[in-house]
């Protein structure tokens, strides 16, 4: 089976152990390490996207998600175009000097995002999260749900924790290390980081008029 299906992911790991058919190394434990090595690339890449429509609460901030993180929040008005709203911090709440009831402001904590200024109503938002894969690989034909430019780290992650199993300590260190290493090097390459501008993070003091 190609690259990158569950079938030659375990191959490749086989490479690594050095065990081309299984002796020591179930194909189950290797399709256990490989599937942790997704959830392992996907936390710390964040490089699995989705979006999630939901609704505020009136007299409540607390908007629930689930994923690892939200990177944007839009606020969807009953007719125009979505507005980006200004992500802050918690030392920032209810000092934004916001008059007008519909969200302008957000912060993350922990399960939730909370909102400024306080919802009055229910009001519709758009959340741009990072988020675990969707289920795990079984199959022979399965592919990781991670981009493909970092599917090439699973068998390396895997093949560390079967020397982990086989108890010799000092080639899981090396491999664990060169998969931490090349995980580094993906997301530096892959996952784009454009610092926001001193002025597009600051808050207009026009908003607080905005209705």
């Amino acid at each position: 089976m190609a690259y990158p299906a569950l079938s030659d992911l375990i191959s490749r790991t086989r490479t690594y152990l050095n065990e081309a058919t299984a002796n020591f190394y179930t194909d189950l434990q290797i399709t256990k390490w490989l599937n942790r090595g997704e959830r392992d690339v996907a936390i710390k890449a964040r490089c699995i996207k989705s979006t999630f429509a939901t609704v505020t609460t009136p007299a409540s901030r607390n908007v629930a998600f689930t994923g690892y993180g939200v990177d944007a929040v839009e606020y969807v008005p009953t007719s125009g175009i979505p507005i980006g709203l200004f992500k802050i911090t918690p030392r920032q709440y209810g000092h934004t000097g916001m008059k007008s009831p519909e969200p302008r402001c957000w912060f993350p904590w922990g399960a939730n995002i909370e909102i400024e200024p306080v919802p009055d109503i229910a009001y519709n938002l758009n959340l741009y999260l990072s988020i675990a894969p969707s289920g795990e690989m079984a199959l022979a034909t399965d592919v990781p749900h991670i981009p493909s430019g970092f599917t090439h780290l699973l068998p390396m992650f895997a093949a560390s924790y079967g020397f982990l199993k086989s108890n010799k300590i000092e080639k899981f260190l090396q491999l664990n290390k060169m998969y931490s290493t090349q995980l580094l090097h993906c997301i530096a390459s892959q996952i784009p980081v454009i610092p926001d501008s001193q002025e597009g993070v600051k808050i207009p003091e026009t908003m607080g008029n905005v209705r």
